[in-house]
């Protein structure tokens, strides 16, 4: 991956620092709850308007294929774009939700799983813009930059590996602060959950023109849903299916069952 983003300068760069950056920030602010440390979540936006105007030096195409809109039928794709994302997080969470129960691995109880939602997702407008801060560096930026050279494949691929490690850092951390029983497995599903994730969120980006509002819709609606039903599993917290969070989750060991086969649906698409 490194050989060949080496020959993709602006990706590789933006990926670099966006991973340096975040490790650095939650190492030095490890003491720091959770919801402090999400603010991380806003570093792929920020890094990006920098690359944008200092390397790639196209901050204004991005800035208007991010955020514009440029006819009527732009906003039908962007809103049917949305639509598609939201039905994507609801179909992988329920189907780990009835893996989870079938295979004996989680146990319905009836709660409202709110809990396990994160404090700085509970505000509707936080939750959105913190989404839109990753989403814009993601998918209206590193994925665009990809994708003009290399293959489809390829670049949801790199952009999927980038989005994994970014949040391995806190999760280190917080498998060590939650004192989880299976640390490194939680650490690499969740990664690897990122990888595949990339995909439908990648194909809701392309097909809108890498507008924001899909992919960050999707990531919203994705940060509400996957804690109420399935819990978290960066804080070991339990949603309306109880179970371990490796295994269970959608970001865990059955969100990759369930989205690798999204993830190869999305090829025929993009």
């Amino acid at each position: 991956m490194i050989i060949m983003m080496a020959f993709c300068s602006v990706p590789f760069f933006y990926s670099a620092v966006v991973l340096i950056i975040t490790a650095v920030w939650v190492r030095a602010l490890r003491h720091k709850p959770f919801s402090f440390l999400a603010y991380a979540m806003y570093f792929p936006a920020a890094v990006a308007v920098i690359s944008s105007l200092l390397i790639s030096r196209d901050f204004i195409q991005v800035l208007s294929r991010a955020i514009g809109f440029r006819d009527l039928n732009h906003i039908f794709v962007v809103t049917q774009s949305m639509v598609y994302g939201a039905l994507l997080d609801a179909l992988v969470v329920a189907g780990c939700a009835l893996l989870a129960v079938a295979v004996g691995w989680g146990q319905y109880v009836q709660t409202d799983g709110s809990a396990a939602v994160h404090g700085h997702n509970k505000d509707m407008l936080s939750a959105f813009l913190r989404a839109a801060g990753e989403e814009i560096g993601w998918r209206s930026y590193l994925l665009p930059h990809l994708m003009a050279c290399c293959s489809p494949l390829v670049a949801l691929a790199v952009s999927g590996i980038v989005w994994g490690l970014y949040h391995v850092p806190v999760m280190v951390l917080m498998v060590q602060q939650m004192g989880v029983q299976a640390p490194v497995r939680t650490v690499l599903v969740q990664c690897l959950s990122c990888c595949f994730a990339a995909f439908p969120y990648g194909y809701v980006a392309i097909r809108s023109g890498y507008s924001v509002w899909p992919a960050a819709f999707t990531h919203f609606f994705w940060n509400r849903v996957n804690p109420l039903v399935l819990g978290s599993i960066y804080t070991n917290t339990n949603g309306m299916i109880v179970g371990e969070q490796w295994k269970i989750n959608g970001e865990g060991l059955l969100g990759c069952v369930v989205m690798l086969p999204v993830a190869c649906g999305i090829l025929f698409f993009v």
